[in-house]
């Protein structure tokens, strides 16, 4: 097991987008993605990721890039796989953060 936190943090959920477009979050840089799901009753449109933050560090201007692919689907360079998740539908879903920068 991955040890999330050395002091006090707090667990945010966020929303991604079950698609290839990306969804924008302002989650500190310092934040761990603890785990991606599917969970109801949304199933068709969102995936929920649960992130480890820092109880002291806040939640500001740090914007992320997270893109949701099916397997099989290419990946563009310059993204970081975050997590893949098990569908109810069977298929999988995985989650990678564009690294590139937001420009």
């Amino acid at each position: 097991m991955t040890k999330l936190s050395r002091g006090p943090c707090v667990v945010h959920k966020f929303n991604l987008r079950n698609s290839e477009d990306a969804t924008v979050l302002a989650i500190p840089k310092d934040a761990k993605i603890a785990r991606v799901e599917q969970q109801a009753p949304d199933f068709a449109r969102t995936l929920q990721m649960w992130t480890v933050i820092p109880a002291d560090v806040v939640q500001g201007d740090n914007l992320r890039r997270f893109e949701v692919y099916g397997t099989g689907k290419p990946v563009p360079a310059e993204r970081e796989h975050v997590a893949s998740c098990l569908s109810p539908n069977g298929g999988v879903w995985h989650v990678f953060e564009d690294v590139s920068g937001l420009g």
